[in-house]
């Protein structure tokens, strides 16, 4: 981050200089929720019919909002246009007007059909910090969509999806598998989803059911190579859920 080296002595302070230094303050805090959508920062608590004041992160700005009563559900906080203010701060001919301007959020009734919004709703908890911060960090892939790992040696989906995703360092693996051929890659993780290993691949328990209805258990082997095989025959299908590890 740049910042203004402030010395005694020299020149006066500038408006450019405040405006710099404000650009970069600005940039460090919101920049910090780049990506995470529109969510409630503080405040913004319903009660009954009542939504109180608060501060809202929308379209990348940090906004104010004012309390609402009356309000009906499901409604939505959005951007509003922002409001400014020309305060003559120097009486000075021909010297700069600071303009002050407000960037607030509003409550409207319908689903804004440009920029991000807030759904506030009497059945479903409200978008919060909290709720962000407790989000997965990484997409969930899913084997076998466009652009995802294919299944490999004859693997098929069983009931769920077979999914993988990364959240603070750590891979979890889930889903359902049958058919395919035993201590042969099911499917090969990426680079960066395969596990931190102090020798040549991971092991985790897994539980399946064979063709007569038993249940049996056996085990996932995740290589450095990314590939994920199971010991178990063809003739079962198994449970991948319960599998994580660290990566890179």
């Amino acid at each position: 981050m740049n910042r203004l080296e402030f010395k005694s002595g020299g020149q006066p302070f500038l408006n450019r200089d405040f405006k710099f230094q404000f650009d970069q303050l600005f940039k460090s805090i919101e920049d910090q929720y780049k990506g995470k959508g529109a969510f409630v920062l503080s405040g913004c608590e319903t009660s009954g019919t009542s939504i109180s004041a608060g501060l809202v992160y929308i379209d990348g700005k940090i906004l104010e909002f004012d309390q609402v009563s009356g309000i009906t559900f499901p409604s939505y906080i959005k951007q509003s246009a922002p409001v400014q203010h020309e305060e003559r701060f120097f009486v000075e001919d021909a010297a700069n007007k600071t303009t002050r301007i407000n960037y607030h959020a509003e409550l409207v009734t319908s689903p804004p059909t440009e920029g991000e919004h807030i759904t506030v709703s009497d059945t479903a908890p409200i978008r919060t910090l909290k709720t962000i911060m407790n989000e997965p960090s990484d997409p969930v892939h899913v084997v076998g969509s466009p652009g995802e790992p294919s299944f490999q040696n004859g693997w098929l989906v069983s009931g769920a999806e077979v999914y993988f995703y990364k959240d603070r360092g750590r891979v979890y693996i889930g889903g359902g598998v049958r058919g395919g051929t035993a201590d042969q890659a099911i499917f090969t993780l990426p680079e960066e989803y395969r596990p931190l290993l102090v020798g040549s691949a991971a092991r985790f328990g897994v539980v399946g059911m064979a063709n007569g209805g038993a249940h049996i258990t056996g085990y996932v082997t995740i290589g450095t190579n990314g590939e994920v095989s199971c010991n178990l025959t063809t003739s079962v299908w198994l449970i991948l859920e319960g599998i994580s590890f660290r990566a890179p």
